[in-house]
């Protein structure tokens, strides 16, 4: 599974990686803080689509209408 995780995250572009990193780093971020978060690193917010990519990659789930947690639990591709 940690594998998985890392091949997952790695496939993925800087800014989307680093909002995700801040997502799992906090608890109930939205989508916004954890863009502006991302975009304090990279000096440019992430555009908005970082989302659904984070998202796709099963790394990123939705819990709220804006709020969103790092995936921590079983994961579609554990089988």
């Amino acid at each position: 599974m940690e594998q998985e995780f890392g091949d997952r995250y790695a496939e993925l572009d800087q800014p989307t990686r680093l909002a995700l990193l801040a997502v799992a780093l906090s608890s109930g971020a939205t989508a916004e803080e954890a863009a502006r978060a991302a975009g304090r690193a990279l000096g440019r917010v992430p555009a908005p689509t970082w989302t659904d990519r984070a998202s796709a990659s099963g790394l990123l789930e939705w819990v709220a209408p804006r709020a969103i947690r790092f995936r921590t639990r079983r994961c579609a591709w554990d089988g």
